[in-house]
């Protein structure tokens, strides 16, 4: 089982910061950062959102912060299709609209469609592209390529994107 302080040292390497850094951005003393990341001293709930919000961790990953520090989840995980996400729906599909005439799709972090507008569709068709597909799989996939005229550059743009996200996430640059 993984603990508060291992979490909270490798996300403090992932982010590329000294302890003195970390300690800076949350407002604490460099020893006390020393302290929880050898579990020295227990972190409390407001301590660990503070470190949280200091190192621009996701939600998911502030819910594993407090969880291994004791305490429960703050942040719920709501599917799209909940009730609660009705204006965020909304938002997306009024989007999409106005995107016509043009191409647009709405992804979600992994790269699933989760909606195309109609010139989209109109577009994606061809090649039995559809809503609930991955863009990732497409793209690294043998039918996309030959059929985009500047693929090294669009595969140079899409390899930046994923390195940037796998970074916001905890994964390698």
């Amino acid at each position: 089982m993984t603990s508060f302080a291992q979490t909270l040292k490798a996300w403090r390497g992932v982010r590329r910061l000294s302890q003195l850094d970390l300690a800076g951005e949350a407002e604490v003393s460099a020893r006390h950062i020393s302290f929880l990341e050898t579990g020295r001293a227990r972190p409390s709930r407001e301590m660990v959102e503070r470190l949280g919000r200091a190192l621009d961790l996701p939600l998911a990953v502030r819910n594993q912060l407090l969880t291994h520090a004791g305490y429960a989840a703050r942040y719920a995980k709501t599917a799209l299709t909940d009730a609660a996400m009705q204006p965020i729906r909304h938002a997306v599909e009024h989007m999409l609209t106005r995107h016509v005439p043009y191409p647009a799709l709405a992804i979600d972090r992994i790269w699933t469609v989760l909606r195309m507008n109609a010139p989209g569709r109109v577009l994606f068709a061809p090649i039995g592209f559809k809503d609930g597909d991955s863009l990732l799989d497409l793209m690294m996939g043998d039918v996309l390529p030959p059929l985009i005229e500047n693929w090294p550059v669009v595969a140079q743009l899409v390899a930046q994107r994923l390195r940037l996200e796998s970074s916001a996430q905890g994964g390698v640059r």
